[in-house]
Parts: C-alpha cells; structure tokens; sequence
C-alpha cells in the first residue's frame, strides 16, 4: 500500500512493540491507530483501537495483515470492494478475556461488479462471541436489517431481520426473468459458518411477469448448506398455484 503520510511513534520494550497516534494517509483516506504488539514468542495483537476514514477495503484489509489481524482462509477483498469509515477497539490479551467494540459504514459496496448501497455495522466483542447489535444494509435493490451473533469456539451463528421493499427490478437476475414488483418478508439465520441455515418467509402484492399482474405472492425458502428448498403459492389470471 502506498501512503501520502505515514507516522509511526513507537516503543520497543523487550518483546512488545506499542504504536501511539499512528497515522497512515492517502488523500482524503486515512487510518489513525494506536497498537499493542508482542513481538515473542510469537507475534500476537494484544490491542488495536483504529479510527478508519473514506479507506478502500483492500487496504484496510492488508493493513490489518501486516499487525497481525489474519482472516485464514477467507480473504474478504476478493469479494466485496467498499470504502470504509468508522473505529474499531479491540482488546485480545492470550490469556483473555477478549473485548471489544465497532461501528464501521461501507460506502460504495460492491459484489462481482454490482453496486449494493451502504452497509452499517455495529457490535461488540466478549469473550469468544461476536455479537452484531446492528447490521444495516441499504441500496437501490432495497433494505436489509437484522442482528445476531457467532461463538467463534463453536462456529455457532444464529440471527434474524427484516426484508424491506426488495426490489425486482434492480435485480439483474430477476429483471431478465421478466418479473417486476417488490417484496417485504423476514429471515432467520442459524447452523455455522461452514453449513449456515436460513430461511425466508416472503410476500408481496406487486408482482408483475412479463407486464402481466400476479395477485398475492408469498414464498417460503430455505438454505441449509448448498441445498434450497422453497415454497412457492400464487394468484395468477385468477387462479391459485403451488409449488
């Protein structure tokens, strides 16, 4: 990463490494930081509280690799693109307990090339669970909302929300199936990372396909692993269809 401004103060005490009023600038983007550091036996973020502003993704994320912050196999940059702002305070002593809090925005979000609004996070750390106290996502497609947590020990996760005014027409997929209108529902969320369970219980009355109006439309679908499951049941030239 190249930056315009970079200021590191720093104290080298034996095996710890402590970072005050760190400041890393690029343009309008910058990340002021403070760090605890240990340097041995091996190399462990003990503390981290971080003001980020207008910041690219990718290199908040190589940033957080370089002290020590490592998301395994996942690597989020090759996902999503977004410009983030907000603090992040992190407190990770080896022998615990782990604390923290954040509230991170992404502007300008992005997914295999389409645009998905503004993403709101907020939450907090205690102990070995992740609890995301508000999650916000807001776009042309429309707005999803929600809370929920994950033990990190078991890879638990549950959480639940609103689907608010989705729309079809700013949905490629659908708007090239011909189909027009928007829908409103809820979801849950439970199982793990590796094998999440979710499901959907969708509505609307402003359904069009091909120009032609459907009456009420509701869908049921499920996600557990790889496999979809749903329930389909609609009003369409007057009569009524499942599947």
């Amino acid at each position: 990463v190249a930056w315009d401004e970079v200021r590191l103060p720093f104290d080298l005490d034996r095996n710890r490494l402590q970072l005050r009023d760190a400041l890393l600038r690029r343009g309008q983007s910058r990340v002021d930081m403070d760090l605890d550091l240990r340097l041995e036996p091996d190399t462990h973020l003990d503390a981290i509280d971080a003001r980020v502003q207008d910041m690219d993704w990718a290199k908040v994320e190589k940033t957080l690799n370089f002290v020590g912050v490592d998301f395994g196999d996942v690597h989020p940059a090759r996902l999503v693109s977004a410009d983030i702002s907000g603090r992040l305070r992190l407190a990770l002593p080896e022998g615990g307990p782990w604390e923290g809090e954040w509230a991170l925005t992404a502007d300008h979000l992005y997914h295999k090339g389409v645009e998905f609004g503004r993403l709101t996070v907020g939450g907090r750390l205690d102990g070995r669970t992740v609890r995301l106290e508000q999650v916000a996502l807001q776009g042309e497609q429309g707005e999803v909302t929600g809370r929920g947590e994950w033990d990190t020990e078991s890879d638990r996760i549950g959480g639940s929300g609103e689907i608010r005014r989705l729309s079809l027409d700013r949905i490629d997929e659908t708007k090239n199936a011909g189909l027009q209108g928007t829908f409103e529902g809820t979801y849950r969320l439970q199982g793990t990372l590796a094998r999440p369970d979710l499901q959907v219980d969708a509505r609307s009355s402003k359904i069009a396909f091909q120009g032609e109006s459907f009456g009420d439309l509701q869908l049921k679908g499920r996600l557990i692993g790889e496999t979809v499951s749903y329930n389909l049941r609609a009003v369409f030239r007057r009569n009524l269809y499942h599947a």
